[in-house]
């Protein structure tokens, strides 16, 4: 059996795992730089730094007081909704963990930025508030991605950008 690589698809929420043949190296690449990043903020106390984030990508924030007044302030200041730059809140409950709120939330966001509603698609998940561990890592792999950079605030994941040769 020729060996496989597991592929997720968001489909209302959830992450859909498919598995197909593996590319070989040499069509397999981690791109240097992305091309449609998003943010993810899993810290409540985020507030303010969020204005400077959604101006230079889409933030999924996690609500509560501090993050919905940035969010206020940031819907004021460009009041028309965009995919590329600005604020989405989610709600979580009190009692899901960080790592239960990636699992949730990196679905959801897939389905509002991957392949079948943004070109590019999402290639970039900044994560803000949640270091990378044994959980995390298992949530990323599951739902198909890539290279992990770990960051001051949290972590950076990149999908793998496949190289299809032409037929």
């Amino acid at each position: 059996m020729p060996p496989a690589i597991v592929v997720a698809r968001a489909l209302a929420g959830d992450c859909q795992i498919v598995r197909q043949p593996a590319p070989s190296l040499e069509d397999l690449s981690l791109p240097a730089t992305s091309q449609h990043p998003v943010a993810l903020v899993l810290d409540g106390e985020f507030g303010p730094r969020l204005v400077d984030l959604a101006a230079r990508v889409h933030v999924w924030a996690l609500e509560s007081p501090v993050n919905r007044a940035a969010a206020e302030r940031i819907r004021v200041a460009a009041p028309v909704y965009s995919l590329e730059r600005g604020v989405t809140l989610f709600h979580a409950s009190a009692t899901d963990s960080l790592a239960d709120m990636l699992a949730e939330q990196i679905g959801v966001i897939a389905e509002h930025h991957g392949p079948f509603s943004h070109d590019p698609p999402m290639d970039a998940l900044e994560v803000y508030g949640l270091a990378p561990n044994a959980d995390v890592l298992a949530v990323l792999t599951e739902c198909g991605w890539g290279a992990l950079s770990v960051t001051e605030s949290g972590f950076i994941a990149r999908q793998p950008r496949v190289v299809v040769p032409a037929v």
